[in-house]
């Protein structure tokens, strides 16, 4: 088995547009993976996620902020998931329409 890879230093901030079926492939995906992460999802969706989102096997922070209706919501939700998080780095995973 291969050593893990670990990223301590690193949030990863998942910004969620509806889609259910996507968020359920990436919440697969990463759950195959063989990290130690801590993920901050942002969700703007029509619907909350969280049910899905409860199924990732790290470290999260899940944070849903109504629906993104417009650029200006879209970028507020940005900016508080990123008051959020307390890393030194930070990786972006956009997922929209």
């Amino acid at each position: 088995m291969h050593q893990k890879i670990k990223f301590l230093q690193t949030n990863f901030l998942i910004l969620v547009k509806d889609q259910e079926f996507f968020s359920k492939k990436l919440v697969n995906h990463l759950n195959e993976q063989n990290i130690e992460a801590e993920f901050i999802i942002a969700d703007g969706s029509k619907k909350k996620q969280n049910k899905i989102f409860n199924k990732l096997k790290f470290r999260k922070k899940y944070y849903y902020f109504g629906e993104d209706k417009n650029l200006q919501i879209f970028f507020k939700k940005i900016l508080s998931a990123l008051k959020n998080q307390k890393k030194n780095l930070l990786f972006f995973v956009i997922k929209m329409i």
